[in-house]
């Protein structure tokens, strides 16, 4: 029987048993269908990137877990499935701070030249207001597509509007390279890492799916070292760091599954490169890689320190659309404050769970000072097992020196 007989009853043989109720063979059919994709001289052709893909997949297992009851907990220590306890956020789509700034530089320029010409400011505003609205009859989309970018409107003033917050899906949907900025403990690395689960699990099913990869940004400055020249590719980072953990595609490979086929690239932490120096480098590499691979769907987190000053720039005008996390509403504490005490041993009861939950938002209610560390995922986190039976901590110190008692 030559083989692409055999493959034609393989499917059929799948097709039947699928049909009568067995999920486990579709599945099967599933990956193994693309690599079988060719029969050449009697010989199958296995696709070495489909073939590896479950070493791939077992690589990366330990971003889908959480060490909730090692952050809060001194019992068990047990990990947790992070699609349980996610809650989703907002994101605030920051302006161009450096065009705002433009703007208020040329409005102050232009009332400057009317007064040395004996004209008066309000002629100058006119002037302004009408070269805005020539240009938005050159280009009536230019607002549409760019609603949070400042600049100037009506009589020459500066917008001053309130940038808009989206779904953190919606953000990162937005536009194909996207930047997400926050405090410690905002949850930027688990909207990260959330994203690159909901991948993987695409990536399991269809091993054509959009190709998720992630690069530690403090582990490849440290893997690559000070120089900064011999820095190595991120493909080939990621062949070389795959490899150690069994993992064995060739960089080449890795490259022509990016220029083929869509992928998900994350850079988390930029602000873990904190010499300057290294992070404009790296900036640069980022840059350079989205130029190359267009292809790829690009997200990289940042710390909101030092970022404006050094790094803001070169990345907007790259075409990075920026954002930052807003603190979670107060729907979003009550649901994540639900999520979290079910995976705690101190809070062993439905009885005792729900008297934390109470806790926790009644003191959000009444405690200006509580809710603003609600508002931050990791402190909530930190703070739920004390609401059954404590007052909670009302500043960052007291909840540092309270979660340090229990775990000591």
């Amino acid at each position: 029987m030559d083989p692409i007989t055999a493959i034609g009853l393989i499917a059929a043989v799948l097709a039947i048993l699928t049909f009568f109720g067995f999920p486990t063979l579709s599945a099967l059919w599933k990956r193994l269908r693309p690599a079988l994709s060719s029969a050449t001289g009697g010989v199958l052709v296995v696709d070495p990137f489909v073939e590896a893909l479950p070493a791939y997949l077992a690589w990366l297992e330990p971003m889908k877990t959480l060490p909730i009851n090692a952050i809060v907990d001194s019992g068990g220590g047990a990990k947790v499935l992070l699609t349980e306890v996610y809650t989703p956020q907002h994101i605030a789509v920051l302006p161009d701070l450096s065009a705002r700034a433009a703007a208020l530089t040329a409005k102050e320029a232009r009332e400057t030249e009317a007064k040395a010409a004996g004209g008066s400011i309000q002629e100058a505003q006119d002037d302004e207001a009408q070269e805005a609205t020539d240009a938005a009859r050159g280009d009536p989309a230019e607002t549409e597509r760019n609603p949070a970018e400042p600049g100037l409107h009506g009589r020459g003033e500066v917008s001053t509007r309130a940038p808009p917050t989206l779904a953190s899906d919606d953000f990162l949907d937005r536009q194909r390279q996207a930047i997400i900025l926050g405090d410690p403990g905002m949850g930027k690395s688990t909207l990260a890492a959330h994203r690159l689960v909901e991948a993987l699990a695409i990536l399991d099913d269809d091993p054509d799916a959009p190709f998720p990869i992630v690069i530690d940004i403090k582990q490849y400055v440290f893997h690559c070292g000070d120089v900064t020249v011999d820095w190595l590719d991120f493909p080939e980072y990621v062949a070389r760091r795959g490899a150690t953990a069994g993992w064995r595609v060739a960089t080449a490979k890795l490259e022509e599954r990016l220029a083929q086929k869509p992928s998900l690239v994350i850079f988390d932490g930029l602000d873990e490169a904190i010499d300057l120096v290294k992070r404009r480098e790296m900036v640069d590499r980022i840059i350079g890689f989205a130029k190359t691979h267009e292809r790829a769907k690009i997200l990289l987190t940042s710390r909101i320190a030092g970022f404006h000053e050094n790094s803001e720039d070169p990345l907007r005008a790259a075409g990075f659309l920026v954002g930052q996390l807003r603190p979670l509403s107060r729907d979003g504490v009550k649901s994540l404050a639900s999520r979290v005490a079910e995976h705690l041993p101190s809070l062993s009861t439905p009885a005792s769970e729900a008297r934390a939950i109470e806790r926790v938002m009644a003191s959000y209610d009444q405690v200006e000072s509580v809710r603003d560390l609600c508002g931050n995922p990791l402190l909530l986190t930190m703070m739920t097992p004390f609401a059954a039976s404590e007052t909670l901590p009302e500043s960052r110190a007291k909840l540092y020196d309270k979660a340090l008692d229990k775990l000591v």
